[in-house]
């Protein structure tokens, strides 16, 4: 009986004791702040961002997008860029450019509720 209760005892001493020194000494520092999701976009040069045109969907919702048109004389296809969960399309205007520059035609949607 006295072994049993020491076997419960024993373990229960030590956490406390973990504890009342993490107390003491401070406990965890607080976390660095955590960066924004949209921080990758705050040096993006928007200055030649196309408007906003907008497709209206069966439901007779206005979508809106923006088109990249490509460069050159030929279009070797078309590429339709989603952003992410906490975005817009303008998030794509970098990618956008880089297809258009390499004679895609690009579009960049705003998902429903992101304009």
């Amino acid at each position: 009986m006295r072994a049993a209760l020491l076997a419960i005892l024993i373990p229960i001493a030590i956490v406390v004791g973990i504890v009342a020194l993490a107390l003491a000494f401070g406990g965890p520092g607080e976390p660095p702040p955590l960066s924004s999701i949209n921080d990758p976009f705050k040096g993006v040069d928007y200055s030649d961002l196309p408007a906003v045109s907008r497709f209206t969907a069966r439901d007779q919702t206005a979508l809106a997008y923006r088109a990249y048109s490509p460069v050159g004389a030929t279009t070797k296809g078309s590429v339709v860029l989603v952003h992410g969960s906490s975005a817009n399309g303008a998030t794509m205007h970098r990618m956008a450019k880089a297809f258009a520059a390499a004679g895609y035609a690009a579009y960049a949607l705003d998902i429903r509720g992101h304009r």
